[in-house]
């Protein structure tokens, strides 16, 4: 059954393509193994992700009352590739219009209030998630905690080393966007969300830069995490 909700989000294929990789705030852009630690491999035993994404799909279509279209398959590249990056794909032709996904507003993390600030470091939103993720199987977001848990640790420029930000930041000189690329945590997190130095806060909230999309004007959202 599908929500009668006016505020589901659906998400629909806008062109007509084989294979294709998803837009909007399911972009196909999950990262392919890197040499990064995760949180999840020092706080739980780890799956796989194809483990973490069935459970995160069974979660959207059974807890959720949400859809998830027989025609997409969350998977690598290349299946025999335990290395080639990992993402969404279409599995077969798909008509323009059709629906894709379905996300009932309960199971999308929220700032839970009209906020003014409407840029990726809104702090209702991520101290929300970080609440979440602390509860870890005990939150109702169990399956889409436990995949963040798994992401890597330094995906941005802002969790790199000071050698390592200090080595982009002469490579991008000063006329290549972002004007910013390496101060979410230092420039946006502790002086706008008042924050105390916390490792694994840091964490969470460059995940919110990573995967947040607007609703709206004002609010700030998380989306499933197929990014």
């Amino acid at each position: 059954m599908k929500p009668k909700s006016r505020d589901v989000t659906r998400y629909k294929w806008s062109r007509k393509p084989v294979v294709g990789l998803m837009k909007n705030a399911l972009i196909l852009a999950l990262a392919s193994t890197a040499p990064f630690c995760s949180v999840a491999s020092e706080t739980s035993s780890e799956k796989s992700l194809e483990e973490y994404t069935d459970d995160l799909v069974t979660w959207l279509r059974t807890t959720c009352d949400g859809e998830f279209s027989s025609k997409l398959n969350i998977r690598r590249a290349d299946p025999a590739d335990p290395t080639s990056f990992f993402g969404m794909f279409a599995e077969e032709d798909i008509p323009a219009e059709e629906i894709l996904l379905i996300v009932p507003p309960k199971c999308v993390i929220t700032a839970g209030e009209e906020v003014e600030r409407g840029d990726a470091m809104t702090c209702p939103t991520i101290r929300n998630l970080i609440r979440e993720m602390k509860l870890k199987e005990d939150s109702f977001f169990a399956p889409y905690v436990n995949y963040l848990l798994s992401q890597n640790i330094g995906e941005l420029p802002s969790a790199w080393s000071d050698a390592g930000q200090e080595l982009l930041l002469s490579l991008q000189g000063s006329d290549l966007p972002p004007e910013d690329p390496v101060g979410w945590i230092t420039n946006e997190w502790y002086p706008t969300c008042g924050e105390k130095s916390n490792k694994f806060n840091e964490f969470v909230a460059l995940l919110a830069v990573q995967r947040g999309w607007m609703r709206g004007e004002t609010k700030r959202v998380l989306s499933l995490p197929y990014l």
